[in-house]
């Protein structure tokens, strides 16, 4: 096996002797009489006209199907800093909230 030639064992068609024999003929397209045979200079194409569509604009755009929704940022309640953490491994210190108001009349 050792030294005899690679191409002892491929079939022909998969030379590129025929790959160049099917492709060396013209291939000619098939004319359109539909269209004109020179462009001319003057022949402008213009943008189309885009109106904003009636009513209120949608807040965020249409999700894919395979898209994730944008994860929200937690806040931690205790020092009141973005983040994932717990009152363990927190070392910041405590945010005071107001309370709350109470209702008038009481």
């Amino acid at each position: 096996m050792s030294g005899s030639n690679p191409y002892d064992f491929v079939e022909p068609y998969f030379t590129t002797s025929y790959f160049n024999n099917a492709y060396s003929h013209a291939i000619h397209p098939i004319p359109n009489y539909n269209r004109p045979e020179v462009y001319e200079g003057n022949d402008i194409i213009d943008v189309p006209d885009v109106r904003r569509p009636p009513g209120r604009p949608p807040a965020n755009r249409h999700l894919s199907h395979y898209e994730k929704p944008p994860r929200r940022a937690m806040r931690f309640g205790n020092c009141c800093e973005i983040g994932h953490h717990n009152k363990q491994t927190c070392t910041k210190p405590t945010c005071y909230k107001k309370p709350p108001k109470q209702p008038k009349g009481s």
